[in-house]
């Protein structure tokens, strides 16, 4: 008799930012247009298993037959998902901030969402706090401010691929895309 091998911890690339700034926009390009087959979950969304550090529990215990990566967006503080990552010992986590400047946050969530109730001092705080978390962490971070959707997707997707390459996961076969367009490539 057989026993099934317990399930391998799956690596964790989460993406936070304030409104408006491109994550979830971002992410569901890089599905569209890179990796259709990439699990993936939304902190905001039904069905979620709640904030940030539950992902980072999820990641830690995946379900059998889980992908080995793990891409979720949403509204974290830095250091707290560094922290609890490091408690759970997952073996394999990045966090990317996806941020813009104040004027093209303000635009896009006046004219492009028709937000106006996120047009506060709050939120640009927030951006501003998290801005200052990454650059204190030494985190990533892809400034949308000014740039197309399709090369702020396409720079998301190669930091993804990166991640997915480097680290001692094993690669899910959907992240590994044979186009003379990869996404790593610096055409």
């Amino acid at each position: 008799m057989t026993e099934a091998s317990p399930p391998v911890a799956a690596a964790l690339y989460f993406i936070t930012g304030s409104p408006g700034a491109g994550k979830t926009t971002l992410l569901q390009g890089v599905v569209a247009q890179y990796y259709p087959g990439l699990w993936t979950g939304h902190v905001d969304a039904a069905g979620s298993p709640g904030r940030g550090v539950e992902w980072i529990r999820l990641a830690a215990n995946p379900p059998a037959g889980s992908p080995g990566l793990l891409v979720v967006d949403g509204q974290e503080r830095l250091h707290t998902m560094v922290a609890a990552a490091r408690a759970v010992q997952l073996a394999a986590f990045h966090i990317v901030l996806i941020d813009c400047d104040h004027d093209e946050r303000q635009r896009r969530l006046l004219e492009d969402r028709r937000q106006p109730e996120l047009d506060q001092r709050d939120i640009y705080c927030w951006a501003a706090y998290l801005r200052g978390q990454a650059d204190a962490l030494g985190a990533e971070v892809i400034d949308t401010t000014g740039r197309d959707v399709t090369t702020s997707t396409r720079e998301l997707a190669q930091s993804i691929a990166r991640f997915a390459e480097r680290g001692a996961l094993r690669a899910d076969p959907s992240l590994r895309i044979i186009s003379a367009e990869a996404p790593w490539t610096d055409s």
